[in-house]
């Protein structure tokens, strides 16, 4: 058996595919015989708590760790164990840019997800995750701080943030979303929180993931691997690229590093 290992998955387009849009029978397996063989699995995900209702939805299994906003915050057994809200307290000069172009914007605040209008790609983009629609609030910016900012553009209409955009590590989970976070937060953070808390030995660490918010996760870890589906970048950071979420990357990967057959 291998020594324990502990394996960090995002779960976008890693764990649960965007083209099959579920988690496959395969991928749920394998959770499920890494837990029973001992080792410790992470969700590492950029969405925020509204999305345990959907992890316990789409997985047979549920690790017990969850980070959630890109390692603003950790839950263990269902309970907050760690919390570094970092609050965008600059993103208003974003935000004025998408009022007066009538883009909708918004982000994660403290008891969920915010949208400053109901528009085609607010709907889009929560249907397309399988998620409820954002509280909706105009100008919800001047009552809740917001720890994670969406813009809802695309990547070819980002030039109209030029000089904003650029202060934030962002990362598109959706063709009309961007989402932007705080350069001191990432999940690079939680990762050491955990390996920490778990005694775990950073040379028996691996991460999957397919964004551009997952680059400092499988920079962190000993062993990082890029979905057959990632970003350019995250593949050039990783040291093993795997086939897609759609094409059971997973198991792949795994069988790559000895953990199946």
């Amino acid at each position: 058996m291998n020594n324990r290992c502990m394996f960090f998955f995002d779960f976008d387009d890693t764990l649960y595919s965007h083209v099959t849009n579920s988690v496959s029978n395969c991928t749920q397996r394998l959770l499920i015989e890494l837990s029973e063989q001992g080792h410790i699995l992470v969700i590492a995900s950029g969405r925020g708590r509204e999305a345990i209702e959907l992890f316990n939805k789409e997985l047979k299994y549920v690790p017990d760790t969850l980070v959630l906003l890109n390692g603003q915050i950790i839950y263990q057994g269902g309970e907050i164990a760690y919390a570094n809200h970092i609050t965008l307290m600059d993103v208003n000069d974003l935000f004025d840019i998408a009022r007066n172009l009538n883009y909708a914007y918004g982000g994660h605040y403290w008891d969920g997800v915010i949208a400053n209008q109901y528009t085609e790609r607010v709907k889009n983009v929560w249907t397309d995750f399988g998620s409820p629609i954002p509280f909706i609030c105009d100008k919800f910016e001047d009552q809740y701080p917001i720890y994670q900012a969406h813009l809802y553009i695309t990547k070819e209409e980002q030039y109209l943030f030029e000089g904003q955009i650029e202060n934030y590590i962002t990362n598109w989970s959706h063709k009309y979303l961007v989402n932007l976070i705080h350069k001191s937060a990432g999940k690079s953070k939680a990762v050491n929180w955990c390996i920490d808390k778990y005694g775990i030995s950073r040379e028996n660490t691996y991460a999957f993931g397919d964004g551009f918010n997952d680059v400092d996760m499988i920079e962190t870890v000993a062993h990082g691997i890029a979905m057959g589906n990632a970003y350019e970048r995250l593949k050039e950071k990783a040291e093993f690229i795997t086939k897609s979420a759609s094409e059971d990357g997973i198991y792949y990967a795994l069988k790559y590093y000895g953990f199946v057959e």
